[in-house]
């Protein structure tokens, strides 16, 4: 993807196109499959991520058996996978970002999407930090718990009252997730029904992700980064830990390594980036239906399997008008 390229994108918008990529969750067995047998560039990046990893990843998207697919590091691979191909795919129909962002572990394709790395150097960052916290995992015996029906402000004192738990993602202004040791966040969750949450679960997560009691593994993947050439992003790559988009390669790659510790502000990202087309580049619906709860009147496009890109290039063309109306973010970028 070039920059001219976005930039005269830009000029045939009302408004901006934002580009969201789901993280670990969206993950589910058949994902990608559609597009790897109708369109030769899906097949093309399955084989180089096979190729790459050393292992059919394409057989566990396509297959599983889920209890594979959904292990972490191999979740997050396989999302990233799935997004960067529905990336390429948007652009074979000159459809780029004017901005994007990524929800937690969705950030390293919202990377791709901004021309900081290629599909491989992404592909290697996401193992490599799975690897650290694969190698951790023991030691963390943590996880994570949704907790949905509660104000934020009731979520922070139940954290408050049990050790070690943080409120890690801010999903919605009603939906919360708490990271901590097993223990606590099964209490927490507890506590929650008890105040009149209206549900409160675990999540498929084997560490505390978003948590301080992941520093260890942000200085560390920090550290692995450092020598690593980058590319600064070419388009407003906005950041869920301060809401502002990233300057260069090197705040890239610091945000990279301390997101795994910080927590992810995503009601807050996601009203920054209003008013604007949302696209969710990415297998499933969870970030398009998270979305309607923080925003009613956003328009959310999915582009989740074959049928939905095919969707979503429909009504993103639709959308295009003669002349020169920009769809770019006017604010400054940089304070």
């Amino acid at each position: 993807m070039k920059a001219e390229l976005k930039k005269e994108t830009w000029k045939i918008y009302p408004e901006p196109l934002i580009f969201l990529y789901p993280g670990q969750g969206a993950q589910q067995v058949g994902m990608g499959l559609d597009l790897y047998e109708r369109f030769g560039e899906a097949r093309r990046r399955f084989a180089q991520a096979d190729r790459f990893l050393g292992y059919s990843l394409s057989k566990l998207c396509f297959e599983g058996p889920p209890a594979e697919l959904n292990r972490d590091l191999t979740s997050q691979l396989a999302v990233y996978v799935v997004s960067c191909i529905l990336t390429d795919l948007l652009a074979g129909q000159q459809i780029f970002p004017s901005a994007t962002s990524g929800y937690s572990s969705g950030f390293y394709a919202a990377g791709y999407a901004a021309g900081c790395y290629d599909f491989e150097q992404g592909l290697d960052i996401v193992r490599r930090a799975g690897e650290i916290l694969l190698a951790e995992e023991r030691k963390l015996e943590g996880t994570m718990g949704t907790i949905f029906g509660l104000s934020r402000d009731k979520v922070q004192v139940i954290c408050n009252r049990i050790d070690s738990l943080e409120i890690g993602i801010f999903n919605t202004p009603s939906q919360m997730i708490v990271s901590g040791p097993r223990s606590a966040v099964l209490q927490a969750l507890q506590a929650a029904k008890e105040q009149g949450a209206l549900d409160a679960y675990l999540i498929c997560a084997a560490v505390p992700y978003h948590s301080s009691r992941l520093e260890p593994c942000s200085r560390q993947l920090q550290a692995e980064l450092q020598d690593t050439v980058l590319r600064d992003p070419e388009l407003p790559l906005f950041s869920y830990l301060n809401l502002a988009p990233v300057r260069n390669q090197n705040e890239f790659k610091e945000i990279i390594a301390v997101q795994l510790s910080r927590p992810v502000f995503w009601v807050d990202l996601v009203r920054k980036l209003q008013p604007g087309l949302i696209v969710e580049v990415g297998p499933g619906l969870v970030l398009s239906r998270a979305i309607r709860w923080i925003d009613r009147g956003a328009e959310v496009i999915p582009t989740s399997d074959c049928q939905g890109f095919l969707n979503a290039v429909a009504r993103i063309q639709s959308k295009r008008v003669e002349g020169e109306i920009y769809g770019a973010y006017t604010e400054p970028l940089f304070a």
